[in-house]
């Protein structure tokens, strides 16, 4: 069984995240400034990428976004959606 959550500290502040929303930051992490595949993402994260018509990734990056505070102006995000392909978590 898996711990309730996870927390991690985002500009000095500690925040609690769910276990999807963790693994879906520590795939973007773990290659930063690279565009990931929604397929690289469902497979790794959810280990299904059948799950490729389905909001679900959509709905865990929301959350991760307003848990982490990265809902702003889209050229200010952390996490940026690459149309048609994926997501790229900027680390500058």
């Amino acid at each position: 069984m898996e711990p309730a959550g996870r927390r991690v500290t985002v500009n000095g502040a500690e925040i609690s995240l769910a276990n999807k929303e963790y693994e879906l930051l520590r795939v973007l992490l773990e290659r930063a400034g690279q565009v990931v595949s929604r397929e690289t993402i469902l497979s790794e994260v959810w280990g299904d990428v059948d799950l490729r018509g389905s909001k679900t990734l959509d709905m865990h990056m929301s959350w991760l976004r307003r848990k982490i505070g990265d809902e702003g102006p889209a050229a200010e995000r952390r996490i940026v959606t690459v149309r048609g392909v994926g997501f790229r978590f900027n680390a500058d």
